[in-house]
């Protein structure tokens, strides 16, 4: 498949590339993507929404996502309590963020799957999205519960989704104390679902 691209007076084509043939274990993470990418197709939808953002809800694992994008200091720190409750609201602003965007993000979108590596419970997937204008990654960390294959962190462009929330937070943690991160998220929270 390709696109024709227009620069002024320049045309080049975008060449979507046929993915390697996948077998065992690393196909069945395949088959789990392309169905999780498939129900965030439908998280806005009027029929089907629920099921959708329950399905993308269930796909990451929360604990590990809240304990990377905190720290392991300041988790030991936070107590049970702050915990939950740091974990609670970062995954309503995550998803309420990413409800949002993920519909219109699939206009136009072909994904390709470029390296699916597994090693025992942890994996890492490298995925290219093909859009008419442009080309992306973004990279998936997995961890295996059960029989599932849970998210645990994201990476745009080679930009890791946890160390980007771990410096915001860190940075914002040396001048207040956690209380006020978590007033902070919140409001967030608060206005998100508002808007």
């Amino acid at each position: 498949m390709k696109w024709l691209l227009l620069i002024p007076s320049l045309a080049f084509a975008i060449t979507i590339p046929e993915e390697p043939k996948y077998t065992g274990e690393p196909e069945r993470v395949r088959q789990q993507f392309l169905d999780l990418f498939e129900s965030s197709k439908k998280v806005n939808a009027p029929d089907g929404k629920k099921e959708a953002r329950a399905r993308i809800e269930s796909a990451l694992d929360w604990e590990t996502v809240s304990l990377n994008c905190l720290g392991k200091k300041e988790w030991a720190k936070a107590g049970g309590k702050n915990r939950l409750e740091f974990q609670n609201t970062l995954k309503e602003v995550i998803l309420r963020t990413a409800y949002g965007r993920l519909d219109k993000f699939w206009e136009g979108a072909t994904p390709r799957f470029e390296k699916i590596e597994i090693k025992g419970s942890d994996g890492h997937i490298a995925c290219r999205f093909y859009f008419p204008t442009e080309v992306f990654s973004i990279d998936y960390y997995v961890l295996k519960k059960g029989d599932r294959w849970l998210i645990y962190d994201l990476a745009y462009e080679d930009i890791r989704y946890s160390v980007n929330i771990h410096d915001q937070l860190e940075a914002f943690l040396k001048e207040k104390k956690m209380s006020d991160l978590l007033e902070k998220l919140r409001k967030r929270r608060d206005e998100l679902a508002k808007g």
